[in-house]
């Protein structure tokens, strides 16, 4: 019987753990309403795990400690003895991780959020004082429970739950905002004088193409290092593709262009999807066990406008391919390809690949007919060539031969292959004794490493070559990456997760490199991400919108051509 009320104890405790992890769930998505039916999806999903987890772990804390003391004594059913203390152990824990879930999404979350957040965290917190000293006395002047303990108890706890969905408010949806239909007032007469070309890169860092320049290699790089401009872009954390290019295409941080994560998760058989997850909480193993499934992002994730919207609505031309969310690829004034071509490929994806995935139809025939092509014979590149680096060949081919065909005012092209060679590089630089490679493998893989950086160094010479007397090249790295840190390797090989040693979930900083006639050579101070889309609208002639996170970086240009262009504003580009 004793371990029967053993178990009710623990199962209480679990149920309330769970219930405190759903709290901080709702507290970072707060556009879900409060609605039983999401309520109950978002618990039974999280109960799975943590519920469990801390009925498990008390429940063997229960049995040991009985042991130890020689198998006396029996708990209540609800023994207030026990529960004042678990409580109060987790009250207390979930404060701290509504604080650090709270300084690591402050970007993500938004000013209001965060200030909700911040509410809803100092009324857990003084919750947990409160069950702390209902513990205390409990302990100090009697053994056994008490209607008034009992009820101060049970509103201690309710109030800790509450006090912070109170601070949440009841939710608030957002719609996607589209283009400004009168954007094309904002555009000045006649056409702009230079043309842009952006190359972007996943994972490039200047702490690498510093040195080698100075020794004599990637002599492109070394070109914008001399006569451009360079300077570090703050990233986006937690740092992925998804989030930090949709603050290069918004100029806006996540809690404002809606892209807050890769991915989003819908709880057990609930429609209503969240957009992060908390961290410190071993949160991925939700999915590892199926208590949540993960979605991808597609083009309805962007809450704003992005460049290629803005430009194409300005009457400008613009030729993207490769760039985050944008399947389904949305119609433009030029041609797009979505980053999701390459699942067009036979065996590529298992899954349905959504429709359209080019705009034009024109640039949709090219774009099969060269994918055609690369599944039936392979393409030349690095010899470290991948999966990752065949898709940057795919896309590439497709790059060049749609720019000569449509000639638009700007372009831009996304590698990703440097996120694959740096995971694999990022071995090299553990030592043997946490699984790191043999002294050849280091070689192989510092070559594999030099190699690709060769290969981006080649076509930024091709594209220098080709600028005219007014364009500019931008060549862009949202984020750095370095090898994970022992605590999330040793974290990894518990979870069964043995690959992925280099990471960017808090990254380095990434980089903006700027040359042409209008560029001065300068290092100018650290940038921001959000800055790209408003310098990019500076040298084309356009307004940089006020509600924009980012700023024009005029530091960027000569003096002849900022005195010939002031910086100018419209409220918003969105509608």
């Amino acid at each position: 019987m004793r371990f029967f009320r053993m178990l009710t104890n623990a199962l209480v405790a679990g149920a309330l753990g769970a219930a405190y992890i759903a709290v901080l769930v709702l507290q970072l998505n707060p556009q879900l309403p409060l609605e039983p039916g999401i309520l109950l999806a978002l618990y039974a999903g999280l109960a799975l795990v943590y519920a469990t987890s801390v009925a498990a772990g008390l429940f063997v804390l229960l049995v040991v400690h009985w042991l130890l003391v020689g198998g006396r004594g029996m708990p209540g059913w609800l023994s207030l003895r026990i529960l004042a203390w678990v409580t109060t152990i987790l009250c207390a824990g979930a404060a701290l991780l509504m604080w650090v879930n709270l300084s690591a999404f402050h970007a993500e979350l938004g000013e209001e959020t965060a200030r909700r957040l911040a509410a809803g965290t100092a009324g857990v917190t003084a919750s947990a004082v409160v069950l702390f000293l209902i513990a205390i006395v409990h302990y100090s002047f009697g053994r056994r429970g008490s209607r008034v303990g009992g009820s101060l108890y049970a509103l201690a706890v309710l109030a800790s739950l509450l006090l912070p969905l109170v601070a949440r408010g009841p939710g608030n949806r957002v719609s996607r905002r589209s283009v400004n239909a009168t954007v094309r007032a904002f555009v000045p007469e006649g056409r702009p004088p230079g043309k842009v070309v952006m190359l972007l890169v996943n994972g490039a860092s200047l702490e690498y193409i510093n040195p080698a320049t100075a020794q004599g290699r990637l002599p492109s790089f070394g070109r914008l290092l001399d006569a451009g401009a360079s300077l570090h872009l703050s990233t986006i954390r937690p740092t992925q593709p998804e989030t930090v290019w949709a603050a290069v295409a918004t100029g806006k941080y996540p809690a404002a262009n809606g892209v807050r994560a890769a991915e989003r998760y819908a709880f057990a058989w609930g429609r209503a999807l969240v957009e992060l997850l908390p961290d410190y909480c071993a949160a991925g193993t939700l999915l590892r066990v199926g208590a949540v499934r993960a979605e991808p992002l597609n083009r309805t994730a962007l809450r704003t406008p992005a460049l290629w919207e803005i430009l194409s609505a300005a009457g400008l031309s613009v030729g993207i391919v490769n760039w985050p969310l944008t399947a389904p690829a949305p119609p433009v004034h030029g041609f797009l390809i979505s980053d999701r071509l390459h699942l067009r490929i036979p065996g590529a994806s298992p899954a349905p690949v959504p429709e359209p995935l080019a705009s034009p139809s024109e640039a949709a025939v090219v774009a099969d007919r060269i994918a055609s092509e690369l599944s039936t014979r392979p393409p030349s590149g690095p010899s470290s060539a991948g999966p990752s680096t065949w898709r940057d060949v795919l896309y590439e081919r497709l790059f060049d031969h749609l720019r000569g065909r449509f000639d638009p005012q700007v372009v831009a092209l996304r590698y990703e292959a440097f996120d694959r060679v740096r995971r694999t590089y990022a071995r090299a630089m553990l030592p043997r004794v946490m699984g790191g490679p043999s002294e050849a493998e280091r070689r192989r893989m510092r070559q594999m490493l030099d190699e690709y950086y060769a290969y981006i160094d080649s076509k930024l010479g091709v594209a220098i070559d080709r600028l005219g007397d007014e364009d500019v090249l931008l060549v862009i790295s949202g984020y750095g990456m370095e090898p994970t840190d022992l605590g999330a390797r040793l974290a990894s090989r518990l979870v069964g997760q043995w690959g992925g040693l280099g990471a960017h979930e808090h990254s380095p900083d990434g980089f903006l490199l700027a040359y042409g006639q209008p560029i001065r050579s300068s290092r100018p101070h650290r940038g921001s991400a959000v800055d790209v889309l408003p310098t990019l609208l500076y040298f084309l002639g356009l307004p940089v919108a006020r509600d924009m996170d980012g700023f024009a970086r005029t530091d960027l240009f000569k003096t002849s051509f900022t005195a010939k262009r002031p910086v100018v504003f419209v409220p918003t580009y969105g509608s």
